[in-house]
């Protein structure tokens, strides 16, 4: 395939993305990372960069690191790194430009925090395996029994001073018999600790958390009771007399049928009342307290925005108010005077903010290159709800010319495409244009729009999407014979449902697509879903669940298939995939099954990525613009640019 100016398979998935954005105590540093594929290794690298305000300079201080945490003086940098397989606590100290190793842990750590002074670190380490199980698989063999036997862990304190330490300089501080602690905060006057819990540290428990604080002088541990289901780790006022976290809006026993709204809600520890400063339905992502107020970030439409809320519930917007700007990963020093953060635009990929100066260049690559355009849609499906999404074209886009059209589900966005599943630019550069549909169930819109599929799933997801690709027909410019459907998770299941439920699509493909609630909800480590979005089990209403699932419908299958799916993927079993396959090939309808071997819901691996990318190039130029394709492995045989 001829480069004519668009970015490639392979530059899109070289884009880098940022996380973990962390300012230190006085914002002069701010430390984040730095995810780049590393085409030897085959991995996504996670590098931790440190920029200084002073030099306005940045660096690569390590790799294959995560979770950087600046010490309270602002000095050193604490961050998690892979040393033999397992996850140690190194320290960088900036001054003397040094790293150390400071633990050695036999089961590594998950998570830790610096204590107030600086002079160590708080952290889980999860407990080894006992040894009555030990002795029982020497005897009997390897085996689980469900539900009864998972890991526990420990939260523990370590000294920070610099020789290595092992398990036994651990100072245990708490440990449950039957709850696993998956988070955890410090007060900055260094009394107290805020945990969360969970039954095990199962996908399908994440749900079920539990909040204790934990007094480190009277070193006792006291559980807060909570009317809705907690939804975040909770963090502290500064002066530590107060919690906030995030939480639903009804009680708990409410979401075991329905789905997850959120709002904010401040503990006073002093008083045990519970204060609810937020009056709209804002869906929040992520909290940070500091003494101008609580930096709070939000779901809006389209797009992630932040601002600061205060004890009076009025919210204080940062960034520019623009319907194409989304502002994520936060950071915020304690007396709230420098902000940091990830900005994307219509302009820009994400690229590191500190105080409104633009540090990172990623967005360079498009500097030179052709660049597809994306324009908002709006409008009203058969209920007459108003949804909206992005409609990709072109630069040279001309509206007498009919297109071929290809649906992405999984969300609109007005910033530069950097999906390393979906080609888009491949696709725009080969005469297709492409659209992002918003679809009720989605967060930004509101609660009403948020549980709009409730009990509906994949026919409201159809009606959105259908009414959207009608009104794009309508406008003349649009090839009603040549439109194809795609998506990932949620958004695969969408696909396979829309290209079954109806003869509009001629061709789909789905990547870690759920096809049968029953099997999902039997066999998914997040099977508690099933249950929010139907309202109940499949013995409460197996008639719900048949009606919503795709296998129902496969007797009409028409649009040629491409089943792509994790091998081991937790969240969709792959089983639901190869029922799916079986089902199209005894139909004789043209499919195909691509399993990624030893990944999980998501691939991890740049190589594998760059394979997807050219299976739904290929799958797409073939079934709808008649593009030569033998057989699916000649896929990966051919000589082409990617």
């Amino acid at each position: 395939m001829k480069n004519n100016g668009y970015v490639t398979m392979k530059q899109m998935i070289d884009l880098p993305e940022y996380h973990s954005v962390e300012l230190n105590k006085d914002g002069s540093k701010c430390a984040f990372v730095k995810e780049i594929a590393d085409w030897d290794r085959n991995i996504y690298e996670s590098q931790i960069w440190v920029y200084s305000k002073e030099l306005n300079y940045m660096e690569s201080i390590t790799t294959d690191s995560e979770s950087p945490k600046w010490s309270p003086d602002g000095n050193r940098l604490a961050y998690l790194k892979k040393i033999n397989a397992k996850s140690q606590i190194c320290i960088y100290d900036t001054k003397e430009n040094k790293h150390v190793q400071v633990t050695n842990l036999n089961e590594g750590i998950t998570y830790f925090r610096w204590n107030n002074t600086g002079s160590g670190f708080f952290l889980l380490t999860n407990i080894p395996v006992s040894n009555s199980i030990i002795n029982r698989k020497r005897e009997y063999g390897d085996f689980m029994i469900e539900d009864k036997e998972h890991s526990l862990n420990t939260l523990g304190f370590i000294k920070s001073h610099l020789d290595l330490k092992k398990d036994s300089d651990v100072k245990t501080i708490v440990e449950f018999k039957d709850q696993y602690i998956n988070g955890f905060e410090c007060s900055r006057d260094g009394l107290q600790l805020v945990l969360t819990t969970t039954p095990t540290p199962l996908l399908k428990d994440q749900y079920k958390k539990e909040l204790y604080i934990y007094n480190l002088k009277e070193q006792q541990v006291k559980k807060l009771s909570i009317r809705g289901r907690l939804l975040s780790t909770p963090i502290f006022s500064p002066g530590g007399q107060m919690i906030c976290y995030i939480t639903t809006k009804k009680e708990k026993s409410y979401y075991e049928y329905h789905k997850h709204d959120r709002t904010l809600e401040m503990f006073d520890l002093m008083t045990n009342t519970v204060i609810k400063p937020l009056k709209s339905d804002l869906f929040l992502t992520s909290i940070k307290w500091s003494e101008a107020g609580i930096l709070i970030e939000w779901i809006e439409k389209m797009n992630y925005k932040i601002g600061i809320l205060n004890q009076l519930g009025q919210v204080n917007s940062l960034g520019n108010d623009h319907e194409d700007e989304s502002i994520t990963h936060p950071s915020i020093t304690t007396d709230g005077t420098h902000v940091a953060y990830l900005l994307s635009n219509r302009d820009q990929i994400s690229e590191l903010v500190i105080d409104d100066k633009t540090i990172t260049t990623c967005s360079k690559i498009f500097s030179n290159k052709q660049v597809s355009n994306k324009e908002l849609v709006s409008w009203s499906n058969v209920d007459g709800l108003m949804l909206e999404g992005v409609l990709i074209k072109p630069h040279d886009f001309d509206c007498s010319k009919k297109y071929p059209l290809l649906v992405v589900g999984g969300g609109a966005s007005l910033t530069p495409t950097n999906s390393k599943w979906w080609p888009i630019e491949q696709f725009i550069e080969k005469g297709f244009l492409v659209f992002e549909p918003n679809k009720r169930g989605y967060p930004g819109y509101g609660d009403e729009f948020l549980n709009g599929d409730y009990q509906k799933l994949g026919i409201a997801y159809y009606e959105d999407i259908i009414s959207g690709v009608d009104l794009l027909i309508e406008k003349g410019f649009i090839d009603s014979t040549r439109v194809g459907i795609m998506g990932f998770s949620e958004a695969g299941y969408t696909a396979i449902f829309a290209s079954l439920y109806s003869d509009r699509f001629k061709a789909v493909s789905a990547l870690a697509a759920s096809n049968n609630w029953e099997t999902f909800y039997s066999s998914s480590e997040i099977s508690y879903l099933a249950k929010q979005l139907l309202g109940g089990t499949p013995w409460d209403d197996e008639a719900l669940y048949q009606k919503l699932s795709t296998l129902t419908y496969l007797k009409s299958a028409n649009a040629p298939t491409l089943i792509l799916h994790q091998e081991n993927e937790p969240i969709e079993p792959l089983i639901v995939a190869k029922e799916l396959y079986r089902g199209l090939r005894d139909l004789n309808i043209d499919t195909e099954l691509v399993i990624f071997k030893g990944c999980n819901h998501y691939s991890g691996e740049p190589k594998q990525d760059l394979a997807i990318m050219k299976l739904n190039l290929k799958w797409f130029l073939h079934y709808l613009l008649n593009e030569p394709m033998n057989d699916i492995r000649d896929v990966f045989e051919e000589d082409e640019s990617v």
